[in-house]
Formats: structure tokens, sequence, C-alpha cells
């Protein structure tokens, strides 16, 4: 196609000069990448966020200091930067995961290393800042794996980072994974991969979902004590991901699953399938859709009076935007997945703190912003514990080490984040009157996640 990407593509780079490194920086990390996993909680490697390491000093083991060292790379006295790529929807539906999702945390992320004076390099001996390179791909996926292939081969990108929702990023999965470049998630679950993780050696999966989502829903269900849902679903990957895990495991916990529905994307009307909800009696509705499905379902239940004893819905409700599209007395006791809040722990309280007075007015993610910056922290430390730029070895550290993070030790396990390291899997807004605010409480099984109590049955819709 000629010209193809010109008339879709808008880049942006920006490149920092190296600065000089402090004199009082801890010593470059020495470790390399593919050894065993550590316990959780074992040896820590480098601090996330802090001081990258200054080049080893003057007048080490003998020799030469100013002499390279042997089987340096091939670019070692050229290379002046880390080259970094992505496509990501700068205009297009999916702008706000650019605007306000995981596009906040790379583009902070690479202004303080490169404010530190770039990421040290251990097979080059020196810090090295961040050049990035984003194109934007309109929010089709044409585009974005036509920009990911330019960003590989002509642009010759050291790293890719990821593109947005479940679909896409499945697409770049295996796209990258073909070319040996290491990539994690981040908006997105990449449902179809994660069952055949093994055959994805490069990529890993930041967010939560269906895997682990299904289980703790079982899980809170029968403690509940709701027999029967009715279940809506988006013809799409998200959809089809987790109704068919739910269809799979709610009948074997004796969970009736009373009807259930896909819809399109461009759905204009819902109220013939509320209406259907409704009959059918069941004790909870889950509707596995996006914030283009989720909202109008609401309004159309709150015009019909319908209020279950549990209302589940995907993507979107566990978002700030949610309560400030309706209001605290709406949200109040909806619920959605992925959770954290200030309660969650230490980490997570001084995200949110430093969240709300870095981006004052910016909506948080209850499900992914703190995994956002959780998994930058990783691959921060996977360069410092690596010491190269390799693709191969970066995701052999990722798949071998357990990391310090913002929330604690992080690790995964077939290639996504553990079960036991995420805050929560289910939230539920619950608005305080009294005080007029307004959380998305953790509502798990677990009473070592479990922040609040969970309401069920659902609070009625205000008057």
């Amino acid at each position: 196609m000629k010209k193809r990407w010109l008339a879709l593509a808008l880049v942006f780079i920006i490149a920092m000069g190296m600065l000089a490194a402090c004199s009082d920086s801890p010593a470059p990390p020495s470790e390399g990448g593919g050894a065993a996993p550590p316990a959780p909680g074992g040896a820590a490697p480098p601090a996330p966020g802090g001081a990258a390491p200054p080049p080893p000093a003057p007048g080490g083991s003998g020799g030469d200091s100013s002499a390279p060292p042997e089987g340096r790379p091939a670019d070692y006295d050229t290379r002046t930067h880390i080259r970094i790529g992505a496509a990501r929807p700068i205009s297009g539906r999916l702008e706000s995961y650019e605007s306000s999702g995981f596009g906040n945390f790379y583009r902070q992320w690479v202004a303080k290393v490169n404010a530190a004076g770039g990421l040290y390099v251990e097979e080059y001996g020196r810090q090295l800042p961040i050049e990035l390179i984003v194109y934007d791909d309109t929010s089709d996926m044409a585009t974005m794996l036509m920009l990911t292939e330019r960003l590989m081969h002509e642009d010759k990108v050291d790293f890719i980072f990821p593109t947005c929702s479940t679909p896409f990023i499945t697409a770049q999965a295996r796209l990258t994974n073909e070319n040996g470049f290491f990539l994690f998630s981040a908006e997105g679950g990449a449902g179809e991969i994660v069952p055949v993780w093994w055959e994805y050696p490069y990529f890993f999966v930041t967010n939560s979902h269906s895997v682990h989502h299904i289980p703790a829903m079982v899980e809170f269900l029968v403690e509940q004590e709701l027999k029967s849902v009715f279940m809506v679903y988006l013809s799409d990957q998200h959809g089809l991901e987790y109704s068919t895990a739910a269809l799979s495991q709610f009948p074997r916990a004796g969970i009736e699953v009373k009807g259930t529905r896909p819809i399109p994307g461009d759905i204009q009307d819902l109220t013939p399938i509320i209406m259907e909800a409704m009959a059918s009696g069941a004790d909870a509705y889950m509707q596995f859709s996006y914030a283009g499905q989720n909202n109008p379902a609401v309004e159309i239940a709150m015009a019909l009076d319908y209020n279950p004893k549990m209302m589940l819905f995907g993507p979107g409700v566990q978002h700030d935007t949610f309560v400030w599209a309706f209001s605290p007395e709406i949200a109040n006791g909806i619920m959605g997945w992925g959770a954290y809040n200030e309660k969650s722990g230490p980490g997570a309280k001084a995200f949110i703190e430093r969240f709300r007075r870095d981006e004052p007015g910016v909506a948080i993610d209850w499900w992914g912003s703190l995994f956002y910056e959780v998994v930058l922290e990783m691959f921060e430390q996977a360069i410092g514990i690596a010491g190269t730029l390799d693709n191969t070895v970066i995701a052999e550290t990722f798949a071998n080490t357990t990391f310090q993070t913002t929330v604690g030790p992080v690790w995964y396990e077939n290639n996504s984040i553990a079960r036991e390291c995420y805050m929560g899997n289910i939230g539920q807004w619950q608005y305080d009157a009294a005080t007029g605010t307004i959380i998305y409480e953790v509502v798990d099984v677990n009473p070592s996640q479990r922040t609040g109590q969970p309401l069920v049955p659902k609070p009625p819709w205000p008057r």
C-alpha cells in the first residue's frame, strides 16, 4: 500500500540527552536473567523508580578502565538511546485509553527516566535515555498492525509498548512474538492467547482477566447464596471470553444460568433484553461488554425499575468516569471487575494520593491504573537485572523474576501476573450518603483482599 502510513500515522519523538550520573547512586545490578524465580518476598531487585546506577567506577580489576568490556555489543560505541515504539489510539473511538489510560503512565515514566539520565544497561556500561516513537493507529486494527511492522522493521526499535483492547493486543502479541519482540499488555486481556501461553514466550499479560475473575465470581456467588444469573455479552473477543468461562464454571458450582444473550457493539436499544432478564427472575444480572453498551443498560434498568440482587458490568464500570456519567447514588451497589483502593495497602494508598496530586481531574481506572505503573516498574527492573536490551533475555527475566514493586512482590505464572499479586478481582461502588463519598470497594471473598462488606441485595435505584 503506497505511503499507507503517511496519511494515518502521527509520530512524535521524545528524546532527551543523557545527564551525568550522580556519584552517590547505587552500584549497577549484577544479576543475569533466566534464573529460577525466587520465593515471593525474596531478595529485592533494584527499587522501583529509584535512581539509575552509574557506570562502573574507573580502576576496576586490572587493565585499561576506559576500554569497553570483552564481548561488547556491536553498537557499543555508537548507541546513544534506548528506542521504544508504540502504535496507540491517539484518535478514534479508543482515544480515551491513550489520554487517560496506559498512555498517561508510559509518557510520565519516560520523562522520569530521562530526567534521571536514562536507564543503566550493563552491557553498555552506561546510562541510556529513552527515545520514544508513538504513532496514531486511529483506533483501527489494520493500521495498528501496519505501524507495529514499521516500528519493528523500519524504525528498528529496541522494544514495543502495547496497543489497547483485548482484540488489538491479541493481534499485536501474535505479530511481535513471531518477530521475537518482548511485549507486555496494558489495556486488554488477550483471552485467546492466555490458554496457550507457552506458544507466546515473548508476551506477558498485565491486567487481571477472566482466568482470575470468573473463579473469584464463583466464590462470591456461592458465599452470597446467589443461585441464578442472566448473562448478556458483547459479540466480540472480550464477551466470548467471559461468557464461555462463566458458562463452563457457574453450573459446576450449582449456579443456574437462566438466560444468555449476545449483543452487537452498535446495539441501539437493550429494552427487550432487560425485560427478558426481569422475567427470568435471576438473582444476578451480568453484562460482559464496554461502556458503550453498559451505560445504556443502566439507564434502561433504572427506567424499568429492574433491580436484581446483584448487577455487574464489564470494562468501564470500574472507572471514575462511570460515576461521573451518572451519580454516586446511581452507581451505588453496581459491581465490576478488578479492584483496589486506599485501604488495599500502603503501596496502593501512596499511588492513589500521588495520582490525585499529580493528575488532578483525571479519572482513575480501579482495574488497571495501578498495574500500569507496576508493569513499568518491572520493565525498568528487568533491564537492570538482565543488563541487556536483548528481547529474549528480557522475556526470560520477566518469566523468572519476583519483582519488588509499589504493591509488593509481583511475579508471573503462565505469563500472566499471579492472582495473589492483585489487590482484588471484584469491585462494588459503595456510596456513603452521610459523608457524600463513594468508594470502589474490593468485595472478593478472600478476607485479606476485601475492603468493604458487599451490598447484597443491591440497594434500590434512587428516586
